[in-house]
C-alpha cells in the first residue's frame, strides 16, 4: 500500500496553524503573569531570612549580655563585652545583607540589604524580654536602620519572627 501526499482539505496536516500557536503563547503568558509575582515574593522572603542567619551570633551575644549585665543597652555601654558585640555586629555581612548594627538601647539589631529584591530596605530585630532572658525576636520593617533607605515590606519579613 502506497501513501500519497494529498492536497488541500486533506486529513493529514503538517505543523500547527497560526491560531494554535497564538493560543499556546497566550496560555504561557497567563501562567507567567501568575507565577512571576509569586516567585519574586518567594525570593524576597528567602533573602530576608538571611538576616536571621547572619545575625544569629549577635543575637545570642545580646541574650548573654542581658543575662550577665542585667540590661540590654549594648549600644551605649562602654564595657568590653558591649564594645565587642557592637564591633562583631558591624563586621557582619552576607550575600544580600549589607550592614548590621546595634540599632537602639533596647538591644535591637538593625539589618540593611544592599543586594537583591530587598536592596535599600531595612529591618530591625527586636528582642522579646521575659525577666532577664530573651524569649524570642520580632522582625519589624524599619527604614531608619543604618544603611537603609526604606522599610522592608511586612509581606517579606520571615514568618519565624513576625
Amino acid at each position: 500500500m502506497e501513501m500519497h501526499k494529498q492536497g488541500r482539505g486533506s486529513v493529514f496536516q503538517n505543523g500547527f496553524t497560526l491560531i494554535e500557536l497564538m493560543i499556546v503563547v497566550a496560555i504561557i503568558g497567563v501562567l507567567a503573569a501568575i507565577a512571576l509575582p509569586s516567585y519574586l515574593r518567594y525570593a524576597a522572603r528567602a533573602q530576608a531570612v538571611e538576616a536571621l542567619t547572619v545575625t544569629d551570633g549577635t543575637r545570642q551575644a545580646i541574650a548573654l549580655y542581658l543575662y550577665e549585665a542585667g540590661h540590654l543597652d549594648v549600644l551605649n555601654a562602654t564595657d568590653p563585652q558591649a564594645v565587642s558585640i557592637r564591633n562583631a555586629a558591624s563586621a557582619l555581612e552576607g550575600l544580600y545583607v549589607g550592614v548590621v548594627s546595634i540599632h537602639d538601647a533596647n538591644g535591637s539589631v538593625g539589618v540593611s540589604f544592599d543586594e537583591g529584591a530587598l536592596s535599600g530596605g531595612g529591618l530591625r530585630l527586636e528582642p522579646r524580654v521575659a525577666g532577664n532572658q530573651i524569649s524570642g525576636w520580632r522582625c519589624i520593617g524599619d527604614g531608619s536602620v543604618l544603611g537603609a533607605g526604606e522599610a522592608v515590606k511586612a509581606d517579606y519579613l520571615p514568618r519565624a519572627c513576625r
